[in-house]
């Protein structure tokens, strides 16, 4: 299973693990994508993937940042819907 989490970030599941991925773009067209880390569980790698989104965010102030906080929470949110609603589908 592969999760978009967004331009840069993808979840990917095996057996094991779920694997927190980034994209590396190449001076070609094409790009790749490294594992940032391996994590037990889905709900621990979105909390990564959360962290490292909110790393990569600029905040010159507190309300900046909760700002941004917000916004992770909002993204993460809706990611969960929407896979909840293609997991009913499957189903259907």
């Amino acid at each position: 299973m592969v999760i978009r989490l967004d331009d840069v970030y993808s979840i990917e599941s095996d057996t094991y693990t779920y694997n927190l991925k980034r994209k590396r773009a190449k001076d070609s067209a094409k790009t790749s994508s490294y594992d940032v880390n391996y994590y037990p569980t889905l709900a621990s790698a979105l909390k990564a993937y959360a962290n490292a989104a909110l790393k990569e965010m600029d905040a010159e102030s507190l309300a900046e940042w909760i700002t941004n906080v917000k916004d992770v929470q909002n993204e993460l949110e809706q990611k969960c819907i929407e896979l909840a609603e293609k997991l009913k589908n499957a189903r259907d």
